[in-house]
């Protein structure tokens, strides 16, 4: 008989997981789709928590630890935070981490994508993604990507409460903020391989084969989890979850990264904000919320949130890009927006997002027929700091259909040209020189490119946004073509 090994410095864990009939996943579904804003193919599931429950259920598609585990603990809600139920004394002096899992039978290859919402958390709450987990009556079997404000980890659960083994080691180099995307991944039957991604980059790697005395689990769903230490009874358990929350099992296209650069997407997922599996970070992620996020719905991006005057909402690629791109995004248009000025869709070149900046340049047009224009904008910083830098602006405005792209090359100076379906409409030469309103700033010569609206009328976001965007590392000099007949794949 293996015994299971004393837990970590913190003295945390519990469990995830869960499998359910095909029946009862439909129902699920058709309930869900007529009260819920979640949802995905049928292996596919995307949520922003939108309602306040305990235990976590989104109309049945939750199985939670508590309730069916018995003995672990419960997730719970409220609008845009899931977060769990455990107490530092609830559980007897034991470990049992609050843990839900999806319904369903689910695929092999797993994805499980968190967006981290953090409030003064400090060392003591762990949130948790799950793979390949599997919630009964007193057993949990799951593989526990576990994440706090000063460690990351891989543990496996064998089934009872507490009998786990550590895939990794804590590793107290890695830090946890509000806003990060973290991704967990799974591939492979035996040996299994076990990925943390955050905001794209890889941070841990491990395989499985028989750790515990067991062979790798191939069954299972995706889910959350959440732990709380014994130091950490004071933390309001809401200053640490997820904001949102995506699972895949290949079903659903999530391009992967764009080290390669080149990524094309056609929004084929519902998700507030986007992520297509960690593949990008919003303008919130900037912090005092400053910037808005752009959200998808299976068929267009477009803006989600504008909490400022300038708080356009954005979205860059995630992983390393090259300094010369192209960025090129295809307009739709549900309904042509009216009244005065303004409302925007924008393309991005070499942006960085920091806390409380973001830097870089966009290319952007209006969108309605009765105020035509299109500028090159250099984002300096500063929330509110931009200058308009092109030689001379065309009087023209984005339809429905049309292609607007920028490319960007050069060091200083930094060239940047504005397309409207293929034909140059106006170009930037940038020197870092200072302009009205933003000051002098840059030039930028590297960043990663992204999409962003503008809205400062009536917030009706879902008039306008891109049907498709393609970006690439190019060549100066190379022209940019419009992309058709899209899906969201990488090359």
């Amino acid at each position: 008989m293996l015994q299971a090994p004393v837990r970590d410095l913190f003295g945390r864990l519990c469990s995830d997981g869960s499998l359910g009939s095909k029946t009862m996943k439909i129902l699920s579904l058709i309930l869900m789709i007529l009260v819920f804003p979640v949802v995905g193919s049928a292996n596919s599931y995307t949520t922003k928590f939108p309602n306040n429950q305990n235990p976590l259920s989104e109309g049945g598609m939750w199985i939670n630890g508590g309730t069916v585990g018995l003995d672990w603990t419960n997730m719970q809600s409220s609008p845009a935070d899931a977060f769990g139920t455990m107490t530092v004394n609830g559980c007897g002096g034991s470990v049992c981490d609050s843990i839900a899992s999806l319904t369903g039978a689910w695929g092999t290859n797993q994805t499980a994508v968190g967006v981290v919402h953090m409030v003064n958390n400090g060392p003591f709450l762990e949130v948790e993604l799950h793979l390949h987990t599997t919630i009964t009556a007193h057993s949990v079997t799951t593989y526990e990507f576990d994440m706090a404000e000063g460690y990351m980890l891989i543990v496996k659960w064998l089934g009872s409460r507490a009998n786990f083994v550590e895939l990794t080691s804590p590793n107290f180099g890695l830090a946890l903020h509000d806003g990060d995307v973290m991704k967990a991944t799974s591939s492979g039957t035996n040996p299994m391989t076990l990925t943390l991604y955050q905001n794209g980059n890889q941070i841990i790697q491990v395989t499985d084969t028989n750790s515990g005395g067991t062979g790798p689990f191939t069954g299972g769903s995706p889910g959350i989890g959440w732990f709380v230490n014994q130091q950490g009874g004071s933390t309001p358990p809401a200053n640490l979850g997820f904001s949102s929350f995506t699972a895949t099992d290949g079903a659903a296209t999530c391009p992967a990264s764009g080290t390669a650069g080149t990524y094309t997407t056609n929004f084929p997922l519902t998700e507030n904000p986007i992520s297509e599996c960690g593949n990008w970070a919003g303008g919130q992620s900037a912090g005092g919320n400053l910037w808005g996020n752009v959200q998808t719905n299976g068929t267009m991006a477009f803006g989600g949130s504008e909490p400022t005057q300038f708080g356009d909402p954005t979205a860059i690629l995630t992983g390393s890009w090259p300094s010369a791109q192209t960025a090129t995004a295809t307009v739709k248009l549900n309904t042509v927006p009216t009244g005065s000025c303004c409302h925007e869709a924008e393309v991005r070149l070499r942006m960085v997002i920091s806390s409380s900046s973001i830097t870089g340049y966009e290319v952007y047009c209006s969108v309605m027929p009765n105020n035509p224009y299109c500028h090159i904008a250099r984002w300096n910083g500063p929330n509110g700091s931009y200058c308009n830098i092109e030689q001379s602006s065309p009087s023209t405005y984005l339809a429905n259909g049309d292609v607007l792209s920028g490319t960007v090359s050069g060091t200083n100076p930094v060239v940047i040209t504005g397309f409207k379906n293929g034909t140059q409409v106006m170009q930037a030469t940038d020197t870092g020189v200072g302009c009205s309103t933003g000051g002098a700033a840059g030039p930028w010569t590297s960043g990663n490119p992204g999409i962003g609206f503008y809205d400062s009328q009536d917030n009706n976001w879902g008039f306008f946004g891109f049907s498709s965007f393609t970006v690439t590392g190019q060549t100066s000099g190379q022209k940019p073509t419009a992309p058709t007949g899209l899906n969201a794949t990488v090359n």
